[in-house]
């Protein structure tokens, strides 16, 4: 067995002496859909959007002995799990190239278990989807951009400038008009604001839905008075 750590909400398990097993497998996502029963014609089509459902990640872990009490211990951590529940960053030292999005449900079981065997199952929910750490970094938007995974990237794009401008990214156009000072472009959580955040300007762009940006090289040109763009590209692959 190989011990290893999470990280949520900038705290690790191993500040609490909780470390995981590391040498585990996962479930893939389920495709969400049915299959509808034709009349007249073998098997049954599977109807789907080809979207994927959450998945279950549980991590085996251990409690390990210190000078201070186990019930002291799993106080502290169930009070960690729990703090603002929703959907957290996690990060897993067994597959450090990645950043999962994660929410913790199993908030009763934690405490219990650990006082009274040193160790539990810590099960999250998780997103279908992984982000590689590489592509969660804001960047210039220079000439081009490589996405290195199969997957259509869901990106924060943020352009400074005015009037009228146009971006395309490989074969994904983002159409701006009336720019007064800029825009922050957010593909995954399907947002369009001002530069501090803080007021929509859905008015400013003509666009929808919001494309993200295909596997490969990709090409940037624009068009327009624009002063800067930097992106985070956010690039997933399925978990």
């Amino acid at each position: 067995m190989t011990y290893g750590y999470f990280e949520i909400d900038n705290q690790k398990s191993s500040d609490f002496d909780l470390y995981i097993d590391t040498e585990i497998s996962f479930a893939s996502p389920e495709v969400k859909g049915e299959f509808v029963e034709v009349s007249g014609q073998d098997g049954e089509p599977f109807l789907t959007d080809g979207k994927l459902k959450n998945v279950p990640k549980s991590f085996p872990a251990y409690l390990m002995p210190t000078e201070v009490s186990q019930q002291q211990r799993a106080t502290d951590i169930s009070n960690w799990l729990k703090n603002n529940v929703g959907w957290k960053e996690l990060f897993f030292s067994g597959d450090k190239e990645y950043i999962y999005q994660a929410i913790y449900t199993a908030e009763y079981e934690v405490e219990a278990n650990i006082v009274g065997y040193g160790k539990t199952i810590l099960t999250f929910n998780v997103k279908p989807y992984k982000f590689l750490k590489t592509g969660l970094t804001e960047e210039v938007l220079a000439t081009s951009i490589t996405n290195p995974t199969n997957r259509i990237s869901r990106p924060k794009i943020t352009i400074k400038g005015t009037g009228n401008i146009t971006l395309q990214i490989g074969k994904s156009t983002y159409n701006l008009k009336d720019v007064d000072s800029g825009v922050v472009i957010d593909v995954l959580y399907d947002q369009v604001k001002s530069l501090d955040g803080t007021r929509p300007q859905w008015n400013k762009i003509t666009t929808y839905p919001l494309p993200g940006i295909n596997p490969g090289l990709n090409n940037v040109l624009t068009t327009g008075s624009v002063t800067e763009m930097k992106i985070v590209p956010r690039w997933e692959v399925i978990v």
